[in-house]
């Protein structure tokens, strides 16, 4: 029987691990799914509680909306957030939530476009703000929204928090800087707006949905640039600071543009690399086509080939993902067929290692996983839609914590592949006090459980009955082990012959390393060598009874 409790948990690694697989622990399977439908995911965080909530839009017949999910930090959908988990939320006809991010205090800030009716001209950006619980927080803007509506239509694709409470949205060419209650920064720019001028070579397509802020200051937002004849798209990269002044050292006086990948409209996706390189990946006529920009607004051409990293599934892409060690994580989807995904190193070079649920290139039944959080110990919780639309919450992990309860001599054994995991053991239902080791040495026949936690507080219990205490035990005179400490052989001598003896060795983690089988002998001789240094535990199981020596090897 397994039993699901919850607490907090406090260790943490770190790294990147080749496999992964869905952490047991959260949700049903790793995945809790949402009730609403009609979602397009843009956008994951974290609050302080370590609750989680997915953000986006519903793009959906015209029943345009922003949308958010929330659960908690092991996957129960958390009711007290909107309804059922989930806020849906116009501020006027429509609203298409393209970025979301969290303030200190937990509020919600979100932008994109809100209009007053279908029409494409009444299409314009706002930002918006919703307090922690999902509620509309009205103290900020018009009743909780700003629509910027005297610029002509547009939309922000970005929002960036800055540390004095000021707000960036961007979408491209086109930035606003607002006050913290919602408010126009007239002081950014020219009058409170930054567009860049009009492309040398077409015009920028009005839907560019990937910035980011390097951590100098600089905002790089890549869009779309259609030519005048509508007919081939290239790549439009600008940089400009968070003053809304055009940095005019990046490219040509702040402008790069590129027409190798001819990257179709709507598919622009960003990640910023932790030199500050900007990696820019979308669609084109023959697959998916990915770049690198260096700081000076170059196309970096030690990334992939001269440049450019380039392959042909077809398909949409939907998602480009940063991982640890600046990997990053590529994830399209072929009409028909399912969800596919690939991961390359920094430099673009394709890490086949990297698998999902054992496949280094199929998402299963994962869904569509548009957003990640990657954790400090390299475990990724995403973000999501399913086939049908609702929003999903997944989290792959590198280690299970799913117990599984040995015996060897008088020692139960938690056997964890997670070794950041905390534990606590009890007998008959009663909890021992300070029995919080990975194993517990029992005096007394009984039920005994172990209740073992990851580092988000999300546990699990297996249990083990045992009946063998007070059956004789090999008496400790009748068995010498030596020499100790050892090095690369140790002797077991015993008195009398042993009849079906199985000797053990573990180390302190219960983990068995050495296995064997004698049968009628006085003498054993285990080859040790290439063993690690340290202390383990000898336990020797014969017809006579049990026996348990503590070894060191050197």
């Amino acid at each position: 029987m397994r039993i699901f409790l919850f607490f907090i948990a406090i260790c943490l690694t770190t790294g990147l691990n080749a496999q992964f697989t869905s952490d047991s622990l959260f949700g049903i399977n790793g995945t809790v799914s949402a009730t609403q439908v009609g979602a397009k995911a843009t956008a994951i965080l974290r609050q302080t509680d370590d609750k989680i909530i997915v953000c986006g839009n519903l793009d959906y017949n015209f029943n345009d909306a922003n949308q958010m999910f929330r659960v908690t930090a092991c996957g129960e959908i958390d009711s007290s957030f909107g309804v059922n988990g989930s806020v849906q939320h116009t501020f006027e006809f429509q609203n298409l939530g393209f970025d979301y991010v969290l303030q200190p205090d937990g509020k919600i800030l979100c932008c994109g476009i809100q209009s007053s009716d279908n029409a494409g001209s009444q299409q314009f950006p706002f930002i918006a703000r919703y307090n922690s619980d999902g509620s509309v927080d009205t103290t900020f803007g018009t009743h909780g929204s700003t629509k910027i509506s005297n610029y002509g239509s547009n939309s922000f694709g970005n929002i960036f928090l800055m540390p004095d409470g000021k707000i960036i949205c961007s979408s491209g060419p086109f930035a606003m800087r607002f006050l913290a209650d919602g408010s126009v920064d007239f002081s950014f720019g020219n009058n409170g707006i930054l567009s860049m001028p009009t492309a040398p070579n077409g015009y920028y397509e009005s839907r560019g949905l990937s910035n980011v802020l390097r951590s100098d200051g600089i905002i790089v937002g890549a869009n779309t640039v259609l030519d005048f004849n509508f007919s081939y798209p290239s790549l439009g990269v600008v940089a400009y600071d968070t003053s809304g002044v055009v940095d005019s050292t990046f490219g040509n006086n702040g402008y790069l543009q590129d027409f190798a990948g001819g990257i179709a409209a709507y598919s622009v996706r960003t990640i910023l690399q932790s030199d500050n390189k900007v990696i820019i990946a979308g669609n084109n006529p023959n697959g998916i086509h990915i770049t690198r920009v260096t700081t000076s607004g170059q196309i970096d051409t030690t990334f992939g080939i001269s440049g450019y990293l380039d392959f042909s599934p077809g398909g949409e892409l939907f998602a480009l993902i940063k991982l640890n060690n600046n990997h990053f994580f590529v994830g399209y989807r072929l009409a028909g067929t399912g969800n596919f995904f690939r991961v390359f190193d920094s430099n673009g070079v394709l890490d086949t290692a990297i698998s999902l649920n054992g496949s280094n290139n199929n998402m299963g039944d994962l869904g569509i996983l548009n957003v990640a959080l990657v954790e400090s110990n390299g475990d990724i919780t995403f973000g999501g839609t399913s086939l049908g639309f609702p929003y999903r919450i997944s989290r792959l992990v590198k280690s299970s914590a799913i117990p599984t309860i040995t015996l060897n001599g008088d020692t139960l054994f938690s056997n964890v592949a997670d070794n950041s995991c905390t534990y606590q053991w009890y007998m008959n239902g009663n909890l021992i006090e300070g029995a919080n080791n990975s194993n517990y040495s029992i005096t007394a026949n009984g039920n005994y459980s172990v209740q073992v936690a990851n580092i988000w507080g999300c546990s699990i219990s297996d249990e083990f009955n045992v009946t063998t205490v007070g059956i004789d035990r090999v008496e400790d005179y009748s068995v010498s082990v030596f020499p100790i400490p050892a090095t690369n052989t140790l002797t077991i001598q015993y008195s009398k012959p042993l009849m079906q003896a199985s000797l053990f060795i573990t180390d302190l983690a219960g983990k068995i390393v050495l296995e064997k089988r004698e049968n009628n002998t006085s003498t054993t001789l285990l080859n040790i060598a290439g063993f690690a240094k340290g202390i383990y535990i000898l336990q020797i199981t014969s017809d006579q009874g049990n026996s348990s020596h503590k070894i060191i090897l050197e």
